[in-house]
């Protein structure tokens, strides 16, 4: 990985800013029921819910604060990210703040391809699309479950319909 490839590692924009920053984004673009899940008192994800013409669909975007923190420190003892002191690198809350802002730059980028309809939001956050009632998103569950996911809903599809 270059340096270049990851970005905000100098940010100090805080944490609820950038998520603030994400609800409007989120808001804008057909999101309703936004959510904040907090763990020990830290916001670990945001859960929508976008209504489709198949009904409401709900999405859960995680963050990976120790999957950013381990970035950061490989990078630093590499002798990259010359701009972020040893101490910030060694701090869970810088990892925090990289981390979110990641998640909106995400967001962002795809603004265009929803507003000039080359994809909808489904098929953006597909792999985020989340079932509630099993506390997991659709990536998780195909993780688990493989293809048999989708052979399933398939043949209980066809069952349904009397094709099998």
């Amino acid at each position: 990985m270059k340096i270049s490839d990851f970005a905000n590692y100098t940010t100090k924009i805080p944490v609820e800013k950038t998520i603030a920053e994400i609800e409007a984004l989120l808001a804008r673009n057909g999101a309703t029921d936004i959510y904040k899940q907090y763990e020990t008192g830290n916001c670990i994800g945001i859960k929508f819910a976008v209504m489709t013409d198949k009904g409401k669909v709900a999405f859960k975007l995680p963050l990976n604060v120790e999957g950013v923190f381990q970035v950061i420190q490989n990078l630093k003892a590499q002798g990259k990210l010359r701009k972020l002191s040893k101490r910030e690198a060694s701090n869970i809350n810088t990892a925090r703040r990289i981390g979110w802002r990641l998640l909106k730059d995400y967001i962002r980028a795809a603004v265009p391809l929803l507003q000039s309809e080359t994809v909808t939001i489904q098929q953006l956050f597909l792999p985020y699309v989340y079932d509630p009632s099993s506390d997991k998103t659709l990536y998780q569950l195909f993780e688990e479950q493989g293809l048999s996911l989708l052979t399933e809903t398939t043949r209980e599809s066809k069952e349904q319909e009397g094709i099998l």
